[in-house]
């Protein structure tokens, strides 16, 4: 398994955020983590990245204890997408993706010929080599996105972590970015992400972890999750599921349970 999570606890004193979390991940597949806000999807994902060592259990990615890994040997292994970037200096886009291989250079020292081949090599996986030379503050907001990817690429670290990339996305951009991490994954990429809408879940995810007051109460594929009592659990709403074309599509009533 690339990503292994065991008994995973965290907690703030007696204030828990994380109970017992247990997963695992394969190649080249896409996990969403769904749930409401405030459940722990971003300390789950801090935890993993190796940001947060305060917790009980175990933690391997590729095989190693992330506990016992550098910063740089897990920036060659994960790379991470936060939910708004903002940059303190409108850098061009091909900055902004040459900052993925910073890892991979000695101190002092700047991008050379073979991470510029990288950088370019990214923007091209993403059809985005015509913002190269583009400001990053002046983009559209799934262009941002889409150069954040292109950084993760750069970083060329098979394992990409993603915190609600869509959040302030409008729906075509939405829809343009899952079908982009969609792709990756069939390179051989490992994608994990959190997300508010469950119906992208329903659709882009290979496996779904359903996140609630610090635990996972379901978990599976898509159509082994997603059910309309589990929406109302994690959401407060009621709501139907309904066959569309052979799809899944999530109906809500409009009716909040009491």
């Amino acid at each position: 398994m690339i990503i292994e999570v065991e008994k995973l606890c965290f907690g703030y004193g007696s204030h828990k955020v994380l109970n017992d979390i247990s997963f695992n991940v394969g190649k080249g597949k896409l996990i969403s983590i769904i749930g409401p806000n405030g459940v722990g999807k971003s300390t789950l994902f801090r935890c993993i990245l190796g940001l947060i060592g305060e917790y009980s259990g175990i933690i391997r990615i590729e095989g190693n204890d992330i506990k016992k890994l550098s910063a740089k040997s897990r920036a060659h292994l994960m790379a991470y997408i936060p939910q708004i970037h903002y940059p303190s200096f409108n850098y061009s886009v091909m900055d902004m993706v040459l900052m993925g291989t910073a890892h991979q250079l000695s101190a002092y020292s700047k991008p050379g010929k073979k991470e510029m081949e990288q950088a370019w090599k990214a923007l091209a996986q993403l059809n985005i080599t015509g913002l190269a030379q583009r400001g990053f503050s002046r983009l559209s907001g799934g262009e941002q996105q889409l150069v954040l990817i292109a950084r993760a690429l750069a970083q060329q670290a098979g394992i990409i972590l993603m915190d609600e990339p869509t959040s302030s996305l409008d729906f075509g951009n939405q829809l343009r970015v899952l079908q982009q991490i969609k792709n990756l994954t069939k390179e051989g990429y490992t994608v994990l992400i959190s997300m508010h809408n469950p119906q992208h879940a329903l659709t882009y995810s290979d496996y779904i972890l359903a996140l609630f007051d610090g635990s996972i109460i379901a978990d599976g594929t898509p159509q082994e999750v997603i059910n309309k009592d589990l929406l109302s659990r994690l959401y407060n709403v009621e709501v139907q599921i309904a066959k569309v074309g052979g799809d899944m599509l999530i109906v809500p009533s409009g009716e909040r349970r009491s």
